[in-house]
C-alpha cells in the first residue's frame, strides 16, 4: 500500500509541476520545495572543493542536454562495451528508442533537458544498483516521478479513460517494452517492477552509469507530446566535441579518464557524488524542471 500511494502521488506531483511549469503559486511552490527537500535530504554527499566547484559550474552553463548511459550494455544477450564504441566512433551515434507509443520505435539519441531525468538511465548501468547514499534522492524515487508522470499524461493525450480494454493494452505494450527493449540493455533478470529494476540495476560485473552533458541542439526527432515533457530525441550523431563532460562514480573517475586520454579526448571528468552534492542546493522546482539561469545559483559549499 505504502508503494502503491508512493509511486502515484510523485507521479501526479510531476504532473502538477510539468503543467504549472513557470507558473506556481509562491505558497504552493515553496510547500513542494520544503517537502521534497526534507524527504531527499543527504548528509552523506561529498562536496566538491571551491576550485572543482567553481570548475563545475563553468561546464554546466554550457550544458544545454543530458544523455545517460553505461559501461556495458547486452546485444543479443552478450555483454559488450559500449562505452568503448562510442568512443571508437567519436560520438553518441543514434540507436532503436522504444516507449513511444504514438509515434512508435526509432533511431534516435534520448536526451534530456533534466539532468536528474538522465542520471536515471545511468544510475540503471550501476552493478547492483546506484548506491542511494551517494545520490540526491534514490533512483527508483525519481523513476516514479517522471515515468510514472509520463504514463499519467500519456493515458491523458491518448483518452485512454474511455476504455479499460485500451488502458490495459497500453500497460501491456509499456511493461513488454520496457523488458524486451529497454531493461535487457542492462539485465537478464526477469523485469518484476520499477522499483525492483532501478534499485537492482545492471546485472554486469563492472558496469558503471556515465552522465554525459552536451552542448548540442541537433536534428530533433519527432516524438509523442507526454516523451517531449522530459526527453528530446535527437536523430543526427553527437560527436565528442560537443560534450561538456562526464560524471561517474568517484571510484570509477580514474578508469573513465584513462580510457579517454587513450583515445585522446581531453572531456573534464566529475564524480558523480559530488554533482549530486552541488545540485541538492537548488530547490527541487529548478531541479526537475531544470532552469538554466538560476542553476548556476547553487555555488555555496556545505558549512
Amino acid at each position: 500500500m505504502k508503494k502503491f500511494f508512493q509511486k502515484w502521488l510523485l507521479g501526479w506531483l510531476g504532473v502538477y509541476m510539468y503543467a504549472r511549469r513557470g507558473r506556481f503559486a509562491f505558497f504552493g511552490k515553496n510547500l513542494i520545495d520544503y517537502i521534497m527537500k526534507k524527504a531527499l535530504a543527504n548528509n552523506h554527499l561529498k562536496a566538491f572543493s571551491p576550485e572543482e566547484r567553481l570548475h563545475y559550474q563553468a561546464v554546466i552553463e554550457s550544458t544545454h542536454l543530458w544523455h545517460g548511459t553505461g559501461m556495458y550494455q547486452y546485444r543479443d544477450g552478450s555483454a559488450y562495451d559500449c562505452f568503448e564504441q562510442i568512443l571508437k566512433a567519436r560520438s553518441l551515434t543514434p540507436s532503436l528508442d522504444a516507449l513511444d507509443i504514438e509515434i512508435g520505435d526509432a533511431y534516435t539519441i534520448s536526451t534530456s533537458v533534466s539532468r536528474i531525468y538522465a542520471r536515471i538511465y545511468a544510475d540503471m548501468h550501476e552493478f547492483g544498483g546506484a548506491d542511494g547514499v551517494r545520490r540526491y534522492g534514490k533512483t527508483f524515487i525519481w523513476a516514479y516521478f517522471f515515468i510514472v508522470s509520463l504514463a499519467i499524461m500519456a493515458v491523458y493525450r491518448m483518452k485512454l479513460w474511455r476504455s479499460a480494454r485500451r488502458r490495459r493494452r497500453f500497460m501491456t505494450d509499456v511493461i513488454a517494452d520496457a523488458e524486451e527493449k529497454w531493461s535487457r540493455k542492462v539485465t537478464q533478470q526477469p523485469f518484476v517492477s520499477w522499483k525492483h529494476f532501478f534499485t537492482n540495476g545492471s546485472d554486469i560485473q563492472e558496469n558503471t552509469g556515465v552522465l554525459i552533458g552536451i552542448n548540442h541542439e541537433g536534428t530533433r526527432h519527432e516524438t509523442s507530446s507526454y516523451i517531449a515533457m522530459y526527453e528530446v530525441r535527437l536523430a543526427s550523431d553527437v560527436p565528442i566535441s560537443e560534450w561538456t563532460h562526464l560524471e561517474v562514480p568517484d571510484s570509477q573517475v580514474d578508469r573513465i579518464k584513462r580510457m579517454l586520454a587513450d583515445a585522446n579526448v581531453d572531456t573534464p571528468v566529475f564524480a558523480i557524488e559530488k554533482c549530486e552534492e552541488y545540485w541538492s542546493h537548488l530547490p527541487f522546482h529548478e531541479i526537475v524542471l531544470s532552469s538554466r539561469v538560476t542553476r548556476l545559483g547553487a555555488s555555496k559549499p556545505n558549512k
